[in-house]
């Protein structure tokens, strides 16, 4: 079972205009300025950011869920 928990912070940007999505290099995240967590499916913490409005964080393939204020969101990196 995973658990996910919101990250601590304020987020300024309105969560139904960030866009989450996987390239080949990692996950683009854009229209967020605030902390991001990328979790694994096994609930590890893989990556924790700071996010000032567009970023792109490389990680190899895999599932994982992306926590940006009080939206998550799922991507598969290939």
């Amino acid at each position: 079972m995973l658990t996910v928990t919101y990250p601590d912070g304020v987020a300024s940007a309105d969560t139904d205009k960030v866009k989450v999505y996987a390239t080949n290099e990692g996950i683009n995240i854009k229209g967020y300025t605030g902390n991001v967590k990328v979790i694994n499916t096994v609930g590890q913490l893989i990556k924790e950011s700071y996010v000032n409005k567009e970023v792109q964080l490389p990680i190899k393939s895999g599932l994982y869920i992306v926590i940006t204020g009080d939206k998550v969101s799922e991507v598969v990196v290939k």
